[in-house]
């Protein structure tokens, strides 16, 4: 049985290709969240409800005794921790979006990586987008 090769190989990618592509990610991040220099766009969606459910546990309120909240906790009391460290400021919900972003690119890329040195031609198939 002939041996399975991968439609591109990782060694392909100069580490200049890389680093550029990286760092045009972060520069669209970043003007995606701030306006230059760095003033923090206004959030929306979910990320207003945890801002706020995260302001209240930082003011003493407690979770499921004074306000409720149909989903987990986790985010609620992430940004209480980081408001409880750093103070109330705008720039700390894009500040987590870039950092959950980042890390979500480098694991996405650690597994792209570990999949295609692989000589298993299912896995390419099993996981989407890689």
């Amino acid at each position: 049985m002939p041996e399975h090769k991968p439609p591109y190989d990782v060694e392909d990618l100069s580490r200049f290709t890389f680093a550029a592509s990286f760092v045009s990610a972060l520069i669209f991040l970043y003007l995606r969240t701030f306006v230059f220099p760095a003033t923090p766009l206004v959030a929306g969606g979910d990320q207003v409800l945890f801002f706020v459910r995260g302001l209240r546990m930082t003011h003493g309120q407690v979770l499921y005794r004074d306000f409720f909240e149909v989903v987990t906790p986790g985010t609620d009391l992430l940004y209480a921790a980081t408001f409880r460290i750093f103070g109330v400021h705008a720039w700390i919900m894009p500040a987590w979006y870039r950092f959950r972003t980042r890390s979500c690119l480098h694991h996405h890329a650690n597994l792209q990586q570990d999949v295609l040195r692989s000589s298993c031609p299912v896995a390419c198939l099993v996981i989407p987008g890689l």
